[in-house]
């Protein structure tokens, strides 16, 4: 049985064929905004340097070692491009995060090194929890974790002192 909720409506009570279901684009896009209320507001007074610790340090997940994460270093062009706001309602794939690389692929053999390199990333990700996959898709969604992690990271690298200094005061 199918839940209203979900972003589906049944047409008529009488006919309960494939086609008394129809998508209801209103009830889809809202369910989904749902999702990103809760994320709006982080009202949270941890310290950043709490969050960070675990991200910022190996895990090993299912027998492999995963690296921990360089916010401030390599991995800051990867925390930008999984928190833009077009990946927010419909998620994002190895092939869209790899549209936003600085230097595109030109030749076949790059693209696929390219794509391994990128699905290590996202692994990465993955074990230290700040991202998931959809169930038998290949996409990718930010948890809230991440979303508040990525947040806050990205804010801590855009800071001047100044403000840093200010904010301590």
């Amino acid at each position: 049985m199918v839940k209203r909720g979900a972003g589906f409506q049944l047409l008529s009570r009488r006919c309960r064929g494939a086609g008394s279901l129809r998508l209801d684009p209103v009830l889809f896009w809202r369910n989904k905004a749902k999702r990103l209320l809760p994320q709006q507001v982080v009202k949270l007074k941890t310290p950043l340097a709490q969050d960070t610790d675990r991200v910022c340090r190996p895990v090993r997940k299912q027998g492999r070692r995963h690296r921990g994460l360089r916010p401030f270093g390599d991995d800051a062009w990867l925390l930008q491009t999984v928190n833009r706001a077009e990946f927010v309602i419909a998620g994002f794939r190895n092939r869209d995060i790899r549209s936003y690389l600085p230097h595109p692929a030109t030749s076949a053999k790059k693209c696929r090194r390219q794509a391994a390199a990128v699905g290590r990333q996202l692994a990465m990700l993955r074990a230290h929890g700040l991202i998931r996959r959809v169930p038998g898709r290949l996409l990718y969604h930010v948890t809230p974790k991440g979303r508040r992690l990525i947040t806050a990271l990205l804010s801590a690298r855009a800071a001047n002192i100044e403000q840093l200094t200010q904010m301590a005061a």
